[in-house]
């Protein structure tokens, strides 16, 4: 009821009531903050609450030596760093991440970051071998520093 009496917002009361005020709305803001992000996770705030996910799948499309696609996930692989696509190079990794992607299905844990319009994960074949770890030993890609 006093907030109906609306204290001087200089006087010691008017300040009290401000700091009740945002304190109220930071404690709803964090209440109501973690169901908006869970029902709608297409909104690029999952980091913000440490979201991550598995995603298991046939490889739709193949970017470059380092992202690929699961359906309508672009995923970047974590930790590797290839040769773009236009260059020699780029295409020997493409081509071999095609070879693997044709291997079967595919299991990315993804990290909750994102690069560009990318998800980055760790991805591994159906026999669990690291995707990113074959390219490199084959000598297609490096170690992203």
């Amino acid at each position: 009821m006093l907030f109906l009496l609306r204290p001087h917002p200089q006087s010691f009361l008017g300040q009290v009531f401000s700091s009740l005020r945002s304190a109220l709305m930071v404690g709803v803001a964090l209440v109501v903050f973690p169901y908006v992000v869970e029902t709608n996770p297409g909104n690029g705030s999952r980091a913000a609450v440490g979201w991550d996910k598995r995603i298991t799948g046939d490889v739709t499309h193949v970017r470059d030596g380092d992202t690929i696609e699961l359906g309508e996930v672009a995923v970047r692989l974590a930790n590797l760093d290839c040769a773009e696509r236009d260059s020699v190079e780029g295409k020997r990794a493409a081509m071999r991440m095609w070879l693997l992607a044709g291997e079967g299905k595919v299991t990315c844990d993804l990290e909750g970051r994102k690069s560009y319009d990318r998800e980055i994960g760790l991805c591994h074949l159906s026999d669990g071998r690291d995707m990113g770890r074959v390219l490199i030993s084959e000598g297609l890609c490096r170690r992203w520093q």
